[in-house]
């Protein structure tokens, strides 16, 4: 599951690149996709980064995939850039999560 805060983030992410260059969006949503996959497959290979936050890092950009697990179910939180301060907003996402 993508709560849609996260998929607000890559909304945002696509746009940005896709205002720079025609393939950078699609480039960036198929190596995202690739990081979800790899989290769904293997989630606890992934390192707790904020309580039982854990964090992929997505190939060839400066992003990452930020999630929780539910049971057997992944919760993906956040897309972030590598700059933006993920920890205040992940603070504010569990706490209505």
């Amino acid at each position: 599951m993508v709560i849609p805060e996260a998929e607000d983030d890559l909304t945002a992410a696509l746009q940005w690149y896709d205002a720079r260059s025609d393939m950078a969006g699609a480039h960036l949503l198929l190596r995202v996709n690739d990081a979800v996959a790899q989290i769904i497959d293997r989630p606890l290979t992934f390192p707790l980064v904020f309580g039982d936050v854990r964090r992929a890092l997505v190939h060839r950009f400066p992003f990452a995939v930020y999630f929780t697990l539910d049971g057997p179910s992944v919760v993906v939180l956040a897309i972030f850039h590598g700059a933006r301060q993920w920890r205040e907003r992940l603070r504010k996402r569990l706490k209505h999560h």
